[in-house]
């Protein structure tokens, strides 16, 4: 979906600008409940962020509180696909899948 984006395919760029703007909802709910201070995100969705950044963070924009956006950072990690590997790891190596 990605390739048909970059190519110019109108179908694909308005699933991906669909797509940011419910998971920009999401994003907010997250900073309105939690009041985090970053949020990161990952994976190989974030291969195709140039496609789903601007609807997801103007989505997050109109749906966050503004006081507490303007304290969250959004950013993109730098462990590329391999960050739920990480992640599962790091839940291994915690303590926190036992019972």
């Amino acid at each position: 979906m990605a390739q048909a984006a970059a190519g110019g395919d109108r179908l694909s760029l308005l699933a991906f600008r669909r797509a940011g703007y419910f998971l920009g909802i999401g994003l907010a709910n997250l900073i309105n409940l939690l009041n985090v201070e970053k949020l990161i995100l990952g994976g190989s969705v974030m291969k195709s962020s140039s496609f789903l950044w601007p609807s997801m963070m103007t989505s997050v924009r109109e749906n966050a509180w503004p006081s507490l956006y303007r304290a969250c950072r959004i950013v993109k990690t730098g462990l590329g696909d391999q960050v739920g590997d990480l992640g599962a790891l790091a839940l291994v190596f915690s303590g926190s899948l036992e019972g």
